[in-house]
């Protein structure tokens, strides 16, 4: 009896709580990620509607999420006091497929070798190379100028040995957010899973 009542208690408190995190799955692309289930998620749809975009283009799935308490999509490349993400994943062009690269990958969501060669941007320490599969990709932080401020970013990207899929994360804010959120940020990241496990 004693057992029983712990147990109800147990099961109240955890329900109490409330769920933890959010999943963004795709499973006909094989991706999974889990983001704080405080954060706002816009999906594919609300994003092209704000846009004034129809259709989703060769977006196989595109989300966008902050944790700003006024989330909004304009906080994408801005150098905000709390966190956003960005996860993309898009099909490759037939002409893209034959000099696709990991230089492409950190081009994927910003025009990374555009803004490094302006000094808009750099890499911050070392790339890191990422193999699971049938996937390869990159890991890095990037430091951005935007507004007389510094955003910084944790960078990830793949694509599939077949080089017709490219699979892309951005999560980031001002440099000061990013240093004091950076395990949360960091936890994030690697909870993306891309292809079976």
């Amino acid at each position: 009896m004693a057992a029983a009542v712990v147990v109800a208690a147990t099961a109240l408190v955890l329900s109490a709580c409330g769920p933890t995190y959010t999943y963004l799955t795709s499973t006909k692309s094989q991706s999974y990620l889990a983001v704080p289930h405080s954060w706002k998620v816009f999906n594919q749809n609300s994003i092209m509607s704000s846009t004034g975009s129809s259709g989703t283009g060769s977006f196989a799935y595109l989300a966008f999420f902050d944790d700003n308490s006024r989330p909004s999509l304009k906080d994408s490349l801005a150098a905000t006091s709390k966190p956003w993400g960005v996860l993309r994943i898009r099909d490759l062009t037939g002409s893209e497929q034959s000099s696709y690269s990991f230089d492409s990958l950190g081009n994927e969501l910003i025009q990374l070798d555009q803004m490094t060669q302006s000094g808009q941007a750099q890499v911050v320490g070392n790339t890191t190379v990422l193999t699971h599969g049938n996937y390869r990709g990159i890991r890095q932080e990037i430091a951005i100028a935007v507004g007389g401020k510094t955003l910084l970013a944790d960078e990830e990207g793949y694509v599939n040995s077949g080089t017709t899929e490219a699979w892309a994360l951005l999560v980031g804010c001002s440099a000061s957010c990013f240093n004091q959120n950076h395990a949360e940020i960091n936890r994030l990241v690697q909870s993306w899973t891309v292809g079976k496990s």
